[in-house]
């Protein structure tokens, strides 16, 4: 069986949910925000998100820590022999993490990261360090020139994200952006996202949702919040998200990996009521640990109640070695 690929989707009472670790057909201009995961002890106050704030810098964008201040950025130092990579951490880049890796976003990086040991006072390979998506699905900000191939749909003072990335995918658009009253469906964006300053337009049929700016637009694939997307994505969304569920959702996806991989689970946001669950479940439908015998998984995404809050946005990421018990 091959990895990543998306098997089935059904409508009615359950709602399974399948994650793979393939790209999307839109071009990946990189994400808004990212997460560094991986490590436990060294470094550890570097395993936190990051936000795209400034300009770019060398071709690059820059994020800055969403809880310190550290920041990801990409350039070339003495201390790594002026070969260009992506550092974590202080400008001087004599601690933290990098990565020779010249990949456009942070998201993309492929190389294995280097980690500074202060105690023994060296760059220890880390295999298991890794920078992926934050919110999976959500582009950024972007200029609406950086669109491309749009088409513009005028949704006056109903719109929402999850109307437009419904129409969107309905006409096979990879990407939908919303910008103020107006829903653009396209094949990709052309630049870096822009910090989130300018798209804090609130969306005139939902206001805790936000839609651009004056020139601006916030930019989604199409996956999000879509029952039976058959692209491999990396990440799953309760149907409708970030709008609200309805009842009795039946949605199918199934995560195929090499058994000699460990599938991790993160949840992004988690705001479902009491008789609403996600069981995940292998080939033989019980819940279990995952084990080296193991290449399918499920998860059930169970709807019992109309839900007024975003409900769960998950993603999986793939990872080289062994699996443990608890």
């Amino acid at each position: 069986m091959e990895p990543g690929t998306v098997v089935t989707a059904i409508f009615g009472t359950l709602c399974l949910v399948v994650l793979t670790s393939h790209p999307t057909s839109a071009q990946d201009p990189g994400c808004q925000t990212v997460r560094i995961s991986g490590s436990t002890s060294l470094q550890s106050h570097l395993m936190t998100t990051y936000t795209i704030r400034d300009e770019p810098f060398n071709g690059r964008p820059v994020y800055k820590s969403n809880t310190t201040n550290a920041i990801i950025y990409y350039a070339s130092t003495p201390h790594h022999g002026d070969i260009p990579a992506w550092f974590v951490g202080q400008t001087d880049g004599q601690t933290g993490l990098y990565v020779e890796d010249s990949s456009s976003a942070a998201n993309n990086i492929e190389g294995m990261f280097k980690i500074w040991d202060p105690n023994t006072r060296e760059w220890k390979d880390d295999p298991y360090v890794k920078i992926t998506c934050a919110d999976p699905g959500y582009f950024g900000c972007f200029y609406l020139f950086h669109l491309r191939n749009a088409h513009q749909i005028a949704m006056g003072s109903r719109i929402t994200v999850d109307r437009c990335i419904l129409t969107c995918l309905k006409r096979g658009s990879p990407i939908a952006a919303v910008s103020q009253r107006t829903c653009l469906c396209g094949s990709d964006v052309n630049s870096y996202s822009r910090p989130s300053v300018f798209c804090t337009t609130p969306c005139g049929g939902d206001s805790t949702q936000t839609c651009g700016g004056r020139n601006e637009a916030d930019v989604y694939q199409t996956f999000v919040g879509a029952c039976g997307y058959r692209e491999a994505t990396g990440a799953i969304y309760s149907p409708q998200y970030p709008g609200t569920y309805r009842r009795n959702e039946n949605c199918t996806w199934e995560i195929s990996f090499d058994p000699d991989k460990v599938i991790k689970f993160y949840y992004n946001v988690w705001e479902v009521p009491a008789g609403d669950r996600l069981v995940i479940t292998d080939k033989s439908g019980q819940s279990r640990t995952l084990g080296p015998d193991i290449d399918t998984l499920w998860t059930n995404w169970s709807s019992r109640t109309s839900q007024d809050s975003p409900g769960h946005s998950d993603r999986t990421s793939t990872h080289f070695g062994q699996t443990k018990s608890p």
